[in-house]
């Protein structure tokens, strides 16, 4: 027979879940995000692909944007806890030496310029303003991972 004493300020819905009960305060500084959600992760953009449980609670497997979300060893386990939600519109910063628009002709944006996220197009692919180019813009989502959130 086990004995223990309830956790101060513990939520439980079921008494033998004192033993892992986390304390108000830390559940209400968790995230909560949903598979397919978009994300910030280590400030590259990624997709939730599975949320994480007994084990694994507390955590979401993600994506980068050149990974398949269909092969089930694509991508890695991070903490919910370090994930941050897109919130449109969202600046970011190309990183490699330059990266081409999906546009017919292509616009060719240089490293380091400023790139702002609009949303996605109905191919899944990001829809953005750039610095510096008039209109609107398309970059395929394979090409995302060589932005980096500005914010």
């Amino acid at each position: 027979k086990y004995e223990w004493e309830p956790m101060p300020h513990a939520i439980v819905a079921n008494p033998m879940d004192m033993l892992t009960a986390k304390p108000k305060n830390e559940l209400m500084n968790e995230r909560s995000f949903e598979v397919d959600d978009w994300v910030i992760d280590n400030r590259r953009l990624a997709s939730i692909v599975r949320i994480g449980y007994g084990a694994y609670a507390g955590e979401a497997r993600v994506v980068r944007p050149d990974e398949s979300p269909s092969e089930f060893t694509a991508g890695r386990w991070t903490r919910i806890a370090g994930l941050l939600p897109i919130s449109l519109p969202m600046k970011f910063v190309v990183t490699p030496a330059e990266v081409a628009t999906a546009n017919d002709p292509p616009v060719y944006i240089a490293k380091g310029t400023i790139i702002t996220l609009t949303g996605f197009d109905n191919d899944g692919d990001l829809k953005v303003l750039i610095d510096g180019h008039a209109g609107r813009h398309a970059i395929f989502m394979h090409d995302a991972v060589a932005l980096q959130c500005a914010s």
